[in-house]
């Protein structure tokens, strides 16, 4: 529904303000895959936290994997 699509993006944006997602957007494909998150955080329960309060992640229709990664030396984002 729109009313839960606006909160999914609303969930998104707070965590952005925080600082927790530092890269996002949906892929262009229409694959099985929907998006990627870039989050900045310290433990992959952090992350699953995140992921598990988003509204549509709640209601089963968004899923997940996490892939811890490392930017090399001198890599920098926006």
């Amino acid at each position: 529904s729109a009313t839960v699509q606006q909160a999914h993006l609303d969930h998104q944006a707070m965590q952005a303000e925080r600082g927790l997602i530092v890269m996002a957007g949906p892929f262009g494909d229409n694959g099985d895959w929907r998006g990627l998150l870039l989050y900045d955080c310290d433990t992959r329960e952090e992350v699953v936290g995140y992921l598990e309060s988003d509204p549509w992640v709640k209601r089963g229709k968004l899923g997940y994997e996490i892939h811890p990664w490392w930017g090399a030396v001198g890599t920098r984002l926006p």
